[in-house]
């Protein structure tokens, strides 16, 4: 039963870790995308954040099919991942909302949202997106 136990601890930590960096490199691509738009192209800046958020977005999709969970890319995770990222992003909403109402400090803020919507996002890809490509 050991070996069993130490083997998926072993894929949640690899899982986690590659989950980690498709988020960084899904960062840059929205930082990279946002920085074209506004100083490269002239854009706004709100359209430079829907650029941005869309490219980090499909990274991340890409990165996190292929690589973090080893799925395929189809319709379903396709629907599934976007579905995802928008109630990650009305969580995001609501705890900004809910913490500014209590005086919170945006930093703190900040950091309540970095902290939680990343978990929140990898438990809902491990146990609906991705559940039957990752057993």
């Amino acid at each position: 039963m050991e070996p069993i136990l130490s083997t998926a601890k072993v894929l949640l930590q690899r899982r986690v870790v590659r989950f980690l960096i498709v988020g960084v490199a899904s960062s840059l691509a929205y930082v990279g995308t946002m920085s074209l738009m506004v100083d490269g192209l002239g854009r706004g800046i709100v359209t430079g954040a829907i650029a941005g958020f869309v490219l980090g977005t499909l990274v991340s999709y890409v990165g996190n099919s292929l690589w973090t969970f080893e799925a395929a890319m189809d319709g379903r995770t396709f629907t599934r991942f976007w579905i995802v990222v928008g109630a990650g992003f009305v969580l995001n909403l609501l705890m900004a909302s809910g913490l500014a109402l209590l005086g919170v400090h945006h930093l703190l803020v900040s950091l309540a949202i970095l902290i939680t919507v990343p978990i929140f996002n990898y438990a809902c890809h491990s146990l609906w997106t991705y559940r039957t490509a990752t057993g």
